[in-house]
């Protein structure tokens, strides 16, 4: 198997004015249906959301969330990327069974990305063919400002999964799920996140992501479109719930300007 080149960039002096901010459409959703309040039965719910299947040197496999920045890039946690020779994105599916990805070209890692501290959790895949926009894959927003921000009401993450781990089971999803959170200051009473480079979500309310879904993305309504506020991450505890402290999510407004140095997005301004 040939391997994918990871690019850890220490330090670049130059920055690419050719990859700015675009005001293009992004983070809207044509239409939904939902059954039981979990299940997402349409693509279109959340057009933007890609499933990863990676593959460390050895062959061995785990499985990711990311979502569409634009044609060619994909935005994803760092530790999803850490030790990865090879990706397949699944774009255009809601069942995890699908055969038809697309090959990862260029796999990205932040360059300051701390595996101990779980610090810069955030990476870029580049995919070896473009994506072709249409009702079930769309580009989502990013923030317009790299400020620290508060996102009040509800927030939603989606993934691929573990979605019950009753009994001492840790059962993986076959399909899309999603999740309505809140945000919370309970996980900053952890040593390890810190509110520069994380948004934390409430565990009270009794759901959270899981393993399957690190990556994959914590959405923000604003104005009528969605918004990439957070990259699912960590959590404080042996399981996915948490009730006294939550679950942590990389804050993507404080690493705009990273990504713009690879290539373009869409800010919903």
């Amino acid at each position: 198997m040939i391997g994918l080149k990871v690019l850890s960039i220490l330090l670049i002096l130059f920055y690419n004015s050719q990859y700015s901010e675009a005001n293009c459409d992004c983070g809207r959703r044509i239409q939904s249906r939902i059954i039981g309040g979990q299940v997402v039965n349409s693509k279109q719910k959340w057009p933007w959301i890609v499933r990863l299947d990676l593959f460390d040197g050895m062959g061995r496999g785990s499985r990711c969330g990311g979502s569409i920045l634009n044609n060619d890039w994909i935005i994803t946690a760092a530790h999803c990327l850490e030790g990865i020779r090879s990706a397949k994105v699944y774009y255009d599916q809601t069942e995890a069974r699908s055969q038809n990805g697309i090959s990862a070209s260029q796999l990205v890692i932040h360059p300051q990305y701390d595996s101990q501290k779980i610090r810069n959790d955030i990476g870029l895949i580049k995919l070896s063919r473009s994506i072709n926009y249409s009702k079930y894959a769309q580009p989502i927003c990013l923030p317009s400002s790299s400020s620290i921000q508060k996102y009040p009401g509800t927030l939603y993450a989606a993934g691929w999964g573990i979605y019950d781990q009753s009994g001492g089971r840790n059962t993986i999803s076959q399909v899309l799920r999603e999740t309505q959170l809140r945000e919370s200051d309970e996980c900053f009473q952890h040593p390890v996140p810190k509110r520069e480079v994380n948004v934390c979500v409430s565990g009270r309310g009794g759901t959270s992501t899981c393993m399957g879904d690190s990556g994959g993305p914590l959405l923000h309504e604003q104005n009528g479109r969605y918004v990439l506020v957070g990259l699912t991450s960590f959590g404080m505890g042996p399981k996915c719930v948490n009730p006294q402290l939550g679950t942590a999510f990389t804050r993507v407004s404080t690493y705009i300007d990273w990504v713009r140095r690879y290539t373009q997005y869409c800010t919903a301004n």
